[in-house]
């Protein structure tokens, strides 16, 4: 797989927030009338409709708040000075306009959700599905609601440069996602294959092993687990599993930048 003619940008994750907005914004009339939920209307997608694999991600913790309201108070005291930035949420830069993209997590925040898919997929669609996958439908968390906005983070990632590594810890820490499979005893999640043993895999994105201060071997290990095998992991199963490394590109927004966004 190529490298993306598109990167992970701000209007990717503004249209995400329209998604959820305008998902939570329905009046339970509205809910029942548009069959459980979907929304009335689809935000319109500002980017480019292209195809590629893609996850979304929703983080939260009182940090959100905090750094918002900060960025409030910078922004108050530069533009009394004449010089402060201006964000603008029509995807153009002019002139003295200045689109602020973050392109990592805010430290210290909890996984709120996070759901995406490793086959490429047209980014209008795509984008739209994996919002509110993520934010309602991740079996590990309950529901997003309304009350949470103010701390929540959105991050959309753009997943691209997949590679076949040559041993389980040929990839970079911070820089490589990777996908694990192999074939193990027990139930298995993902089939079988001809001789009726089952098969696991799943998938770290780029900054989780940094995130976690993880190693090498304790990324894969965790990671066996995620794919749901519940017996003992040593080298040897280490050294059978199939790593695939792949890098991303991401850009993530609080609630409050979406909503200075929204206001300029």
């Amino acid at each position: 797989m190529s490298v993306l003619d598109v990167s992970a940008s701000f209007t990717h994750v503004m249209f995400c927030w329209d998604v959820l907005v305008n998902h939570l914004s329905l009046s339970e009339s509205e809910s029942q009338a548009a069959g459980g939920g979907a929304p009335t209307s689809v935000p319109t997608a500002m980017f480019d409709d292209v195809s590629c694999p893609l996850f979304v991600t929703w983080m939260k913790g009182p940090a959100v708040r905090a750094y918002d309201d900060d960025k409030k108070k910078s922004s108050s005291t530069s533009n009394s000075n004449g010089n402060g930035r201006q964000l603008v949420g029509n995807g153009n830069v002019a002139h003295h306009h200045h689109v602020v993209s973050r392109t990592q997590h805010l430290p210290g925040l909890d996984l709120r959700g996070c759901i995406g898919t490793l086959e490429p997929r047209n980014l209008h669609t795509a984008l739209r599905d994996y919002t509110l996958n993520s934010a309602f439908r991740d079996s590990r968390f309950a529901p997003i609601s309304v009350d949470e906005m103010e701390q929540l983070e959105c991050t959309v990632s753009l997943l691209t440069n997949f590679e076949v590594a040559d041993t389980y810890d040929d990839w970079t820490i911070g820089t490589h996602g990777i996908i694990i499979e192999f074939v193990g005893d027990g139930l298995g999640r993902h089939g079988r294959r001809g001789d009726g043993r089952p098969m696991y895999s799943a998938t770290y994105l780029p900054e989780i092993a940094s995130r976690q201060g993880w190693t090498h071997r304790q990324t894969i290990d965790s990671l066996v687990l995620k794919a749901g095998y519940r017996m003992r992991v040593d080298d040897a199963l280490r050294k059978s599993v199939r790593v695939t490394r792949y890098q991303s590109s991401l850009c993530s927004l609080t609630y409050g930048e979406y909503a200075a966004l929204k206001a300029n």
